[in-house]
């Protein structure tokens, strides 16, 4: 090779490198900002850092359909053009804007949602217990083992951090079956209810102007004092209702309760003996010390129950689900306008329950083919018309951690045969638009999602 031709190709270099450096220069800048700015919102708002980032992948995702409804449009038009005036440069243009996509998932360039759905979680954070809900008109609750004396007193700090105004706060109980709430509303009232053979036999709410109205930072103090039978509930010092322990005999626990959907972080909880002044219980969660475990049996929980989760990580889309049968799906929008289409998407199956997962072809919620296997051999093909009458086939793959399984739908001629392994599993005429791409997980499991092509021949 020539000393000129060195030459040459050592400029082209240095000058693609300094490009290339550059833009990514730029990209870190664009980054640095956006991320600067979802800080700035996080502190402005009640909205956390994952609920804003959740706003922006539905945006992105928004701006792209979009993108690609455009593309799709002047794709059109090109062709009506190129038959009047171009002729063969119809065919050109076409083979220039045709899909190719290899999606790896070393990195989330086409913005597939990174998410985490909980039933409920428990931690301990920032010297606070947090319990966040995530299940409509259900209610969860730790509680801990005290030996009241005659007459006390419980305060209970708390800060509601985000989601719906709904109950959270304290309870007292002779059995989980059996015990009083004393709980608030961040939004300004407070209820309390007995609950006594298997169902709620006293609610009674109230509205009380002493609560702090919940915006992530404002702290609520409620206090219980009880003398006997009798109780005097308080809010930031404000009576909200006294009573009588009707239905509850001899208390044993003192509980922490949260409701709906919503976020709470209890700041300490505090149990004083009223005749001598003693504190007999004090937990302000700083430490583990109250968390239940082998020997402590009961004290407040650090499990989490994952309702869906998916994450980009390791070169692959790892998405758990973990509700029952039900299925869900994420995708990205992948406007198919060709009629020759390959689509094959490499899967390994983790952990859990043998259930369906695979990939979907949307045109919408109510249309889109769903391509479903199992790791121990079985496979669906089903559109969203005769999702009770697939075409199921029986083979001899199988999928763990470490074995994947390829499926392949081939769109032809306007029909889809779908192959796994190579094995044809069948083949059904294609009665929609495909707008999105997307993977399927059903019942409760984990599977990690290796490779995806989409080819427009």
């Amino acid at each position: 090779m020539g000393r000129k031709l060195e030459d040459k190709i050592l400029k082209k270099l240095k000058r693609r490198v300094l490009e290339k450096d550059q833009d990514l220069q730029n990209k870190q800048e664009q980054f640095d900002i956006i991320d600067s700015t979802k800080e700035a919102l996080v502190e402005l708002t009640s909205l956390s850092r994952k609920e804003i980032d959740q706003l922006e992948r539905e945006i992105r995702e928004e701006e792209l359909t979009q993108q690609r409804k455009k593309r799709k449009v002047v794709l059109n038009i090109a062709k009506v053009v190129g038959v009047i005036v171009l002729g063969v440069g119809v065919f050109i243009y076409i083979q220039q804007n045709k899909i190719h996509l290899i999606e790896t998932f070393d990195n989330n360039d086409r913005a597939w949602p990174v998410f985490e759905e909980v039933a409920h979680e428990r931690r301990l954070e920032n010297n606070s217990y947090l319990l966040n809900t995530h299940t409509p008109n259900w209610c969860y609750f730790d509680y801990i083992k005290v030996d009241f004396p005659t007459s006390y007193t419980v305060e209970l700090a708390s800060t509601w951090k985000r989601g719906k105004y709904e109950d959270h706060g304290l309870i007292l109980l002779a059995n989980p079956e059996l015990y009083r709430s004393f709980n608030l509303y961040s939004d300004g009232y407070t209820k309390t209810s007995v609950y006594y053979g298997d169902r709620y036999v006293v609610n009674t709410k109230k509205e009380i102007a002493a609560i702090e109205r919940g915006n992530g930072k404002n702290q609520n103090i409620q206090r219980v004092s009880v003398r006997g039978d009798n109780f005097r509930y308080e809010v930031n010092g404000k009576l909200s209702l006294t009573g009588e322990f009707n239905y509850l005999e001899d208390i044993k626990y003192v509980g922490l309760r949260v409701c709906d959907v919503q976020v709470v972080a209890f700041d300490y909880i505090k149990v004083t003996n009223d005749q001598t002044g003693e504190v007999i219980f004090f937990d302000d969660f700083k430490n583990e010390k109250f968390v239940k475990n082998d020997a402590l049996k009961t004290g407040w929980s650090t499990e989490s129950s994952i309702k869906k989760k998916g994450t980009i990580a390791g070169g692959q889309y790892r998405f758990t689900t973990n509700v029952g049968s039900e299925c869900y799906w994420t995708t990205i929008p992948v406007p198919l306008a060709n009629s020759e289409v390959e689509i094959v998407l490499s899967s390994t199956w983790q952990s859990g329950k043998t259930d369906p997962y695979g990939l979907v072809l949307v045109e919408n919620s109510d249309n889109y083919y769903s391509f479903q296997v199992t790791n121990n051999g079985e496979a669906w093909l089903a559109s969203s018309k005769d999702e009770a009458d697939p075409i199921t086939v029986s083979s001899s793959y199988f999928s763990d951690s470490v074995t994947a399984i390829t499926q392949k739908v081939m769109i032809k001629d306007n029909t889809i045969n779908y192959y796994v392994n190579d094995k044809l599993i069948g083949s059904q005429k294609v009665d929609l638009t495909i707008e999105q791409v997307g993977l399927q997980v059903c019942g409760k499991q984990t599977v990690a999602f290796d490779k995806l092509e989409i080819i427009e021949k």
